[in-house]
């Protein structure tokens, strides 16, 4: 007896999250969502809508990422307007469409911006949002902005991880704040045992060592 097409695609979504791929994940827990319509799918399928946007290499389907990222947290806030978790992954998704030139003209900051903004407003400590708006404030050149926004993450997240102290450093580097910079991108490194990354690490910490 064969199982039904959205259990199907349950389990196609599972593998392609096994291999790191979120953009084909992204569709199938879209579909996912579209036949079950709950809140946690709408959001599962949009954060991998976002994640296809931050790491896949094609260029052509970002449009596609952002919008659909935007209708799957526009859905989940419909759901639930207080949940700080779809307020920021809206805010991400608005964001990554300005990026690509599309979205908000004329005077004031992006959508996107302005419901990261709020998110911190009402919960200083959060997590993605303060890291999402550290990686703006790297965009715009903010270092010292940026700084405080990674050393929020650092210090409030349980495991904080391989990137926001990797981004903490290059925004001391910008700043030529060297000890500091190094520090982080050591331990940046002692999280991420990617050899490849390695390199461009002591790369860095060489150069600001001279």
């Amino acid at each position: 007896m064969s199982q039904p097409g959205w259990v199907c695609k349950k389990k196609l979504a599972r593998q392609w999250d096994e291999v790191n791929q979120p953009a084909p994940a992204a569709f199938y827990y879209q579909a996912i969502a579209q036949k079950e319509n709950t809140f946690a799918d709408w959001v599962t399928a949009g954060n991998h809508f976002n994640d296809a946007f931050r790491f896949g290499q094609d260029t052509v389907a970002q449009p596609s990422y952002a919008s659909n990222a935007i209708a799957c947290f526009e859905n989940a806030t419909k759901m639930q307007p207080a949940n700080l978790d779809a307020e920021t992954g809206l805010g991400v998704a608005y964001v990554n469409q300005f990026t690509l030139g599309i979205g908000q003209n004329g005077g004031g900051p992006p959508k996107g911006v302005t419901l990261l903004l709020d998110v911190v407003g009402k919960d200083p400590y959060n997590i993605n949002a303060n890291f999402n708006l550290g990686m703006l404030a790297i965009t715009s050149r903010q270092y010292d902005k940026a700084v405080q926004r990674f050393k929020t993450v650092i210090e409030h997240s349980p495991k904080p991880g391989f990137e926001p102290y990797f981004y903490l450093a290059e925004s001391y580097r910008q700043l030529g704040m060297k000890p500091d910079a190094i520090a982080a991108y050591q331990k940046s490194r002692e999280l991420m045992p990617d050899t490849a990354i390695d390199r461009r690490i002591d790369e860095y910490i060489n150069e600001l060592k001279k």
